[in-house]
């Protein structure tokens, strides 16, 4: 098994070096440069998973100082109903004459101490379901074909789903045709704790029986 450092300056990566975990678990780099306001953090790849360490801080430091950088590996499961969505925020913007954009943001926990996983490779670990008529889906990170795959009623995430503490956050958009007025409906594959929605403040109004 492989470890990574990486170092990096703001959000560019700037170094890397490799080294190999002895029997007993333990890794070291030795000499590694202070570069003021870097930040490494270490990486291992396990089964197609990759796991890391915490961030460690270059100011946290001093020259010849010993760093100790954890990384946990856990089990995997294919079992996705633990899975909880602890906040859907849902943004609508008026982009263009006739168009509206839905930006949804899903912040999910894994109350285990597995990943969630597909049991099946290059399957969704979850579905997103997209309204009719939906067009120009965007991600933040990754696209179709990629982490995501199309599926009959919007989209799957095949990334795994790291236990809690960490959490898996996803941020897509997308455009809906708009006439002045819009009945939209957002069924939900996972339990949703809450949901934020926000809306211009320009005379646009948002009803429903399940918000206050």
């Amino acid at each position: 098994m492989k470890v990574v450092l990486h170092g990096f300056d703001g959000m560019q990566a700037a170094y890397t070096q490799e080294a190999e975990v002895q029997p007993d678990g333990n890794y070291t780099f030795p000499d590694v440069a202070l570069v003021t306001d870097r930040v490494y953090i270490a990486t291992v790849e396990v089964n197609g998973i990759l796991f890391n360490s915490n961030v460690l801080r270059a100011a946290d430091l001093r020259p010849d100082d010993e760093a100790s950088l954890p990384i946990t590996i856990y089990d995997t499961s294919s079992d996705p109903s633990p899975l909880v969505v602890e906040r859907v925020h849902i943004f609508f913007e008026f982009v263009d004459s006739g168009w509206l954009q839905v930006v949804e943001l899903f912040i999910i926990s894994n109350p285990t101490q597995r990943v969630i996983v597909s049991a099946v490779p290059d399957q969704p670990v979850f579905e997103i379901s997209l309204p009719p008529g939906y067009s120009n889906l965007q991600f933040e990170e990754g696209s179709l074909g990629d982490r995501f795959v199309q599926t009959a009623n919007g989209f799957g995430d095949t990334q795994g789903v790291m236990p809690d503490p960490v959490q898996h956050q996803l941020l897509f958009a997308y455009e809906l045709p708009y006439s002045r007025k819009l009945d939209l409906s957002l069924p939900m594959s996972l339990p949703v704790q809450a949901v934020v929605a926000a809306i211009p403040t320009n005379g646009v109004r948002l009803t429903s029986s399940q918000l206050r």
